[in-house]
Parts: structure tokens; C-alpha cells; sequence
């Protein structure tokens, strides 16, 4: 889980480091059975009504202990076992549903199992530093003929925390390696999507992540589409904005920063600040360029404004047009807006 959304400067940091968390344990002991499945089916179920946008797992099936029947490749076709039914009704609801890829290593006939064999699962292969494939990665196609992994991430030496212990009184970090990481590596990055353009469904998600990793345009049963890059991933869909605001003072003033990224050219007027205090109308603050990031006017935005923005009286959100699109942070912005929360003492979106 570090690996996804771990947070220690310093030492870890995963590419969704502040999100919510819901966990599951489907394995049962030490065997291999086909009840398994339905324990993957139910805590799916479970999560999707809780509300629960990327679900990853680094489960999979394919062989089971005797005497229970076993699946073969030809099943491997994305419709066949209970857990990829499961995946794929998961995905038509509305849940990335990631995947990784297995560690059966590369063999003919192909080493892929279930649920990587889900037409609507993304299947994370691994690769190590230099970009190769991992030796145990395993590969596709499908019996019936897709191309899998989908994409592939790192998965060799991976930097995470472990714990010594059985009584896991005691814990650091070390090097790991396995599809299990580069799965929830890529399942941070689908997080990262969703958090900038949260209103994406799974396919257009999956194809973010295909359509900016390294081997687009010649995919193949190895490496998929290739090493997932989340920052283009991102990108992908257009212009985002930070959704987590800076809040820094100056005397009696507060300096408001955001990021706005975008592959098109900002229309850098239009980066404005809206507040409004006591309930009553919003009001316009103009945000000037602060820190430029690349040459389409990306970069750090700020404005300055003489007051708090932290006190339980005032609401705030963003907006900025790029030579294509205009976008809001929060998403959906008015009716969606910035508060702090006196509780928590924390920025939250309403």
C-alpha cells in the first residue's frame, strides 16, 4: 500500500498520497480455491457501494489445489471465471479496476491469468529501472486475441515499507520486487487522473495511461503500451488545476497558490480567484503568473487577498481557460467550492 499512497518526505511518497483508503483480504490461509473468487466478488461489491473509484488487487487465478478443477489458457478470454465477470461488471459501474499482471514469467503458450484478462481491467506488468522487462512479468494475449498487459510500471526493487516482524512491532523499508507493486504503482496513477479530471470514466482512464506510455505506437504482449508516464497521463484529457491550494502569509494578507498545467496555451487573464465571505456573492480576484513551468503558460498562480481564507465564513474555487477549455478546481465549480474545516483543520471541498 506504501507503494500507492505512501507518505514520509524523505523517504516515500506514492503517486496518491492523500486519498482514502478501503481494504479487503480475500485469501483464505495458505490453499488455493475457487471460494476465493467469490470473497474477491464480495469485498469488490462492498467497495463499489462505498464508493470506492480505483480498486486494485494483485490477486490471480488460474490454477487451484486438487482436486478442484482448474482453469486453462483458453479461459483466460475475459469472460469466462467469477473473478473477471466480477472486474468487468465492477468497471461498467464506474470503478477503475487495475490488476497486475502476474508472475508466471514469459512462456508460450502465454503465462496470463484471471482477472488481467478482463477487456475493461488494467493489467500492470514490470518492468525494473532501465525500463526492461521483469524476468517473472507475465504475458499475453487472451485466448481470444487482445493484447495484454496493457501497460507496464516498475516492479523491480521497488522502494516500500515492510514490516520485520510478525508482530509488526517493528518496520522500515526495503527493496521488493513483483507485479504486486508495479500494479499499485499504476493504480496511484489512475487516482491522479481521477483527482484532476474526476469526471473520466474507466475506458477513457485506461486510455490516458496507454496513449502516453512509451511503446504507443507498437504495443505487444510484453510491455503492453508501455511504461505508464503520469505526468502526460494527466495531461491527457487537458488542462488541470491543482486541487489542493497553498495558503502562505504575509502579514496581514494570505498568498493563495495553485498549479495550472496544460499542453495548450493558458490564457494566463483568465486565472482568476473566486471568494465569497458570509454567504454572500462571489467575488472576482484576478491571479498573475508567479513561477512559470514550460512554454504554454503552465506554472504557479497566485493571488493575495486580506484575509484569512481559513475561517469557517469564507468559500473558494478557480477557474483558467486554456486556447481550448475552461475548468474549475474544485470540479464543478460554484456549486462544489474550498472550505476549511474547523474540525480537521483542514481544506476540504464541499
Amino acid at each position: 500500500m506504501s507503494t500507492l499512497g505512501g507518505y514520509f518526505p524523505g523517504q516515500i511518497i506514492g503517486p496518491a498520497f492523500d486519498v482514502e483508503f478501503y481494504l479487503s483480504k480475500t485469501e483464505a490461509g495458505a490453499s488455493e480455491t475457487p471460494v476465493e473468487e467469490d470473497f474477491w466478488l464480495e469485498s469488490v461489491e462492498w467497495m463499489e457501494s462505498q464508493g470506492a473509484e480505483v480498486i486494485t488487487s494483485s490477486l490471480i487465478y488460474k490454477p487451484f489445489d486438487l482436486p478442484h478443477n482448474q482453469y486453462s489458457y483458453k479461459d483466460m478470454n475475459g469472460k469466462t471465471t467469477v473473478i473477471v465477470r466480477a472486474a468487468e461488471l465492477a468497471a461498467k459501474l464506474g470503478v477503475v479496476m487495475v490488476n497486475s499482471m502476474g508472475n508466471e514469467s514469459q512462456t508460450n503458450p502465454p503465462s496470463i491469468v484471471s482477472p488481467p484478462d478482463g477487456e475493461n481491467v488494467i493489467a500492470v506488468g514490470a518492468v525494473d529501472s532501465a525500463g526492461r522487462i521483469a524476468y517473472f512479468s507475465s504475458n499475453g494475449p487472451t485466448s481470444d486475441g487482445r493484447i495484454k498487459p496493457d501497460v507496464v510500471a516498475m516492479g523491480v526493487d521497488v522502494y516500500a515499507a515492510a514490516s520485520y516482524s510478525f508482530t509488526y512491532d517493528t518496520a522500515g523499508y526495503s527493496y521488493v520486487s513483483g507485479t504486486s507493486f508495479s500494479g499499485p504503482l499504476t493504480a496511484g496513477v489512475c487516482a491522479l487522473i481521477l483527482s484532476v479530471h474526476p469526471e473520466l470514466t474507466p475506458a477513457q482512464v485506461l486510455e490516458a495511461l496507454k496513449m502516453t506510455a512509451n511503446k504507443k505506437d507498437s504495443p505487444g504482449n510484453v510491455y503492453g503500451w508501455g511504461l505508464i508516464n503520469a505526468y502526460e497521463a494527466a495531461l491527457y484529457h487537458g488542462m488541470i488545476i491543482s486541487n489542493q491550494p497553498e495558503i502562505t502569509e504575509a502579514g496581514d494578507n494570505r498568498i493563495i497558490s495553485i498549479s495550472v498545467l496544460s499542453k495548450n496555451s493558458i490564457v494566463t487573464e483568465s486565472v482568476k480567484m473566486f471568494y465569497s465571505m458570509n454567504g454572500g456573492e462571489f467575488t472576482e480576484q484576478q491571479m498573475f503568473l508567479a513561477e512559470r513551468s514550460g512554454e504554454s503558460n503552465s506554472g504557479r498562480y497566485t493571488a493575495t487577498v486580506p484575509f484569512d481564507v481559513r475561517t469557517e465564513n469564507v468559500k473558494f474555487y478557480f477557474k483558467a481557460s486554456d486556447d481550448k477549455e475552461s475548468r474549475t478546481a474544485p470540479y464543478m465549480a460554484p456549486a462544489r467550492f474550498f472550505y476549511f474545516d474547523q474540525e480537521t483543520k483542514k481544506l476540504v471541498v464541499f
